[in-house]
């Protein structure tokens, strides 16, 4: 029992790192783009 139990906590953490991670990947895209519509807003007006 206390296997699976063990089991069941590191996939869970397995889970929370990759989601953190993809998450950590996605706001830096997103700020990525902010900064270049910025940086064109900012050079065409």
């Amino acid at each position: 029992m206390s296997n699976v139990k063990k089991l069941k906590q590191l996939s869970f953490f397995f889970t929370i790192c990759c989601v953190s991670e993809i998450m950590a990947d996605y706001v830096w895209q997103i700020q990525k783009l902010k900064k270049e519509m910025t940086d064109y807003d900012g050079g065409f007006i």
